[in-house]
């Protein structure tokens, strides 16, 4: 979101993006449009150097806002401002790892540090609950403002364009496809969807699974595909720059997380036109009605998944329906549009606070 945001708002304000633990695919992205990056190698542990480096950047650039995406940057720009002026910081927390539990010393620290002109944002209920049970947080200073997509970038496409991607893709017509986009990491769960779609496989055998992303268990996934016979039915493609097409070709969307917060990739196949099978995490379901524009189960529940998937493949006209719904409720409800002016408000009152309106009338910077 870092980069959409530096990049939606770039003629508002000139930003820089500081990456803690390395570039990323992104660095292409910034390049194109024009946005000033700095690549921080943050080492294991509490990284001292790494707060030397960020304060040295803030006085440098003359930052008057930091806007801190997760936890670890928050702290990490907390403590690089008690070694120069003061800069207000805006922390953005987009989900919780899982299990999530209450830290003594980051509550301490929260407490400590936090000055009454920051700000905190939440992706959705269920993290701004997260902040306060877990973090220690007031609720008053936490503002909800959901993720959105960009509706017009994001839409189903024609079958004769389908077909084509199809076609690209390997897949045929009439092949059943499920799309899930998520990195390969543990809190995502990826073995339940294989458990679930493996069930699939077996009772529609024109089903199938691609899986965009990847993480550190690309290896156990692949051998475990392998191992039960599913290669012609599930497909890796990695991390991809353009995950658009990937939703465009396909039937429903997937997602098997045991902890979310608003997920991007649910509000991208929403807006490209799928129903979406997902478990009850998180606040997917303030987004995945059931049985309007999807269907829930219970975390790990791969049988029920397995179920929903198999309603879906069975059933054409139980696609198009919850899909239809699925782009209504994304328009009137996640815009990125939307996501962006809560944001440009919130910087516009955090720059106008005491002396930074000065500041930001001569150094426009944040990141």
């Amino acid at each position: 979101m870092a980069c959409r945001l530096a990049i939606a708002l770039k003629d508002q304000y000139p930003c820089i993006i500081i990456a803690l633990d390395g570039d990323g695919p992104l660095a292409d992205v910034l390049e194109e449009n024009a946005i000033p990056y700095f690549v921080l190698r943050r080492r294991r542990g509490l990284d001292c150097g790494l707060i030397s480096e960020l304060a040295h950047i803030i006085r440098r650039e003359r930052i008057v806002l930091l806007h801190a995406h997760q936890y670890t940057p928050f702290a990490y720009c907390l403590a690089a401002r008690l070694r120069t002026r003061f800069v207000p910081v805006l922390f953005t927390e987009h989900g919780r790892f899982s299990p999530d539990r209450r830290r003594l010393r980051r509550v301490l620290m929260n407490r400590l540090l936090l000055d009454p002109r920051d700000r905190i944002t939440a992706v959705g209920q269920s993290v701004a609950r997260a902040l306060v049970v877990n973090e220690g947080l007031s609720r008053d200073r936490i503002t909800v403002i959901p993720n959105g997509v960009d509706i017009k970038e994001f839409s189903s496409v024609s079958w004769e364009t389908r077909r084509i991607i199809r076609g690209n893709l390997g897949l045929a017509d009439n092949d059943f496809v499920v799309v899930m986009v998520a990195r390969l990491d543990p809190i995502k769960d990826h073995a339940t969807a294989l458990r679930a779609f493996e069930h699939v496989s077996a009772h529609f055998p024109q089903a199938r699974l691609i899986v965009v992303g990847d993480g550190p268990l690309r290896k156990q996934l692949t051998q475990y595909v392998e191992s039960r016979k599913l290669d012609k039915s599930v497909s890796f493609w990695g991390e991809q720059k353009k995950v658009l097409p990937f939703y465009q070709c396909a039937d429903c969307f997937l997602l098997t997380s045991i902890s979310e917060g608003t997920p991007i990739s649910v509000l991208e196949a929403m807006a490209c036109g799928l129903p979406i099978v997902a478990t009850a995490c998180g606040d997917i379901p303030r987004i995945v009605e059931h049985g309007i524009n999807g269907f829930l189960a219970p975390v790990g529940d791969d049988a029920l998944l397995a179920h929903y998937l198999l309603e879906l493949a069975r059933h054409r006209e139980l696609v198009n329906r919850l899909g239809t719904v699925s782009r209504l409720l994304c328009q009137e409800n996640y815009s990125w549009e939307n996501t962006v002016a809560c944001y440009a408000e919130l910087y516009n009152s955090m720059l106008s606070e005491g002396s930074h309106k000065r500041y930001h009338e001569q150094f426009p910077l944040f990141c």
